[in-house]
């Protein structure tokens, strides 16, 4: 994740440890859907295919601090990130696209007995999967006559 501070901590969300000082950013991963019919590739001449797969989920950043709008600020640096060329080609080309699910809200809680400035976004994406599967060869069939027992064996 791209932040130019350097002072903003980056955790998992729902985590069972003590929270960092603010300001920090929690990401939590939905559920992966996947989207389609898996593309099979031709089997080569060692019996591997390609499988290429696309998923999609829904990623949540939480952002907190206790200066006034950073947190939302700070949410809005990512979201523009994501929508550059840099992002795709951080992700190494495997993202198909990112969509923005909700932008970024203002959701102020109350943490302890005092309100907390907490922005939230929450963005989708479509991801690609390939696998190499190693569906093997037929190597020869063998054909048998049964009422004359005789047997053929045809090579691949």
């Amino acid at each position: 994740l791209v932040i130019n501070d350097a002072n903003v901590k980056v955790i998992y969300a729902n985590q069972n440890g003590p929270r960092p000082q603010k300001p920090f950013i929690t990401i939590s991963v939905g559920p992966v859907n996947t989207t389609g019919m898996p593309i099979k590739g031709d089997i080569d001449d060692s019996g591997l295919q390609r499988v290429t797969s696309y998923m999609s989920f829904i990623a949540e950043f939480n952002a907190y601090s206790d200066e006034l709008h950073y947190s939302e600020f700070l949410l809005s640096y990512i979201q523009k990130y994501f929508r550059t060329d840099i992002a795709f080609l951080h992700f190494a080309g495997d993202i198909s696209y990112m969509r923005t699910v909700s932008g970024v809200m203002t959701i102020p809680q109350v943490q302890g007995v005092v309100w907390e400035n907490r922005a939230l976004l929450e963005a989708e994406f479509s991801v690609t999967q390939t696998v190499i599967d190693n569906v093997g060869l037929i190597e020869s069939v063998v054909i048998t006559n049964n009422e004359t027992g005789k047997s053929q064996t045809i090579n691949n």
